[in-house]
Parts: structure tokens; sequence; C-alpha cells
């Protein structure tokens, strides 16, 4: 074998090994680009779903409230507020006793005592006595007659303090009546009427209560 033939034979050889370098380099070389291309296409289509759920748990746990439980009220009891207050009632004032009031300076004429009617003689009268008042300012009485008892009074005299005193046992005789209902009430110098007395039935000869 001559020289140019083994040069040849070496000059090919190497030329294959080369081509083969160049092959797998190549090949090499696209794998390394799928590879990152594969890496984007991933990250592409998954990475905005892993960020939405990562925060999307982070949401979902900020609104879990972790708070401990507040205790409910067992049945049939309401809750008692705790700032409610019952207002305190102010303590009630005792109203002061008002001033008792003087009695006037010239009361009135007691009440007459002591009225009595008793039948007179054969005329027809009925005699009427009283107790003399004890007031000093009492003038005269007024002497008023019913035809029933308690029925309306009418006026049928009037008699003075002196009368009184100087006719005692008769102070005044009702010379029209057959059956009366008496009373009798003091007048004092300032012209006021005391109460009248109790009611006593009179009747002539003739007639009774």
């Amino acid at each position: 074998m001559n020289v140019s033939t083994v040069m040849k034979a070496t000059i090919g050889h190497s030329s294959k090994k080369c081509k083969l370098r160049r092959a797998r380099a190549r090949d090499l070389r696209l794998f390394a680009e799928c590879a990152l291309c594969l890496n984007a296409w991933t990250m592409t289509r998954f990475g905005s779903r892993l960020v939405a759920a990562v925060l999307v748990a982070a949401a979902l746990s900020a609104c879990v409230d972790t708070s401990p439980p507040v205790p409910q009220p067992t049945t049939g009891e309401s809750p008692t507020p705790s700032e409610s207050r019952t207002p305190t009632e102010s303590p009630s004032k005792t109203p002061s006793p008002s001033p008792s009031v003087p009695p006037p300076s010239n009361p009135p004429p007691q009440r007459v005592e002591g009225l009595t009617a008793e039948t007179g003689g054969g005329s027809g009268e009925v005699l009427l006595r009283w107790t003399q008042n004890p007031e000093q300012d009492v003038v005269s009485y007024i002497v008023l007659r019913a035809s029933s008892p308690g029925g309306p009074l009418t006026r049928i005299g009037t008699v003075t303090w002196q009368e009184v005193t100087e006719f005692e046992f008769v102070p005044f005789v009702d010379s029209e009546a057959t059956v009366g209902y008496y009373r009798v009430r003091a007048v004092d110098s300032a012209d006021q009427e005391g109460s009248k007395s109790a009611e006593v039935c009179g009747a002539s000869v003739g007639y009774s209560c």
C-alpha cells in the first residue's frame, strides 16, 4: 500500500469523525434548546395558575377567624348587657309641712245647742227655747222652720241676744204652726252666721210629730 493511499484513508477517517462530532454537537445544542423551550412553555402555561393558587390560599388563611369563640347563653337565660346599668333613683324629698294657717281673729259663732220645742196653750203655739251662745259678740238668733224632716227651711223670725236673756224659758213662740221642724243659728256683730242647730220637731195642740 503506497503512501497516498494511506493518507487518503487517514484523511477520510478523520473527516468521518469530524462529521460525527459535528452531528453530536448539533444534537446536543438542539436538545438544550428544546429543554429551554419546554421549561419556558411550562412556566407560561402553569406559572400564572400556580401564582393564583398561592394568592387564593393566602386570602383564605386571612379570612379564617382565629379569635376564641364567644360563649353563647344557655336556653331560657337572656344575656346580661355588659354596660347596662339600672338608673338609681334620687332620694325623694319629704315635702316640708306647710305652715299652719292661724285661725281667723273673729271666727263665726258656734253651733246653737239645747234647742227644744214644746206644745203651747190652747191658742195653738209651739214654744222654742235654746241655750245662749258663749260668744260675747253674738247679737241675734235666726229661727228656721221646715214642714217635713230635713225639708227646705224657711226663716220665720229673729230674736235678739237681749230677748233670749230676758225671756230665758220661752224666747220664741211660733203661733202659726201645726207641725214644724225647727233649727236655730246665731249671728255675731260682723254679721257672720254660725252653724245651724240640730233639728227638733214641735206640734201645736191637736197635732203630733
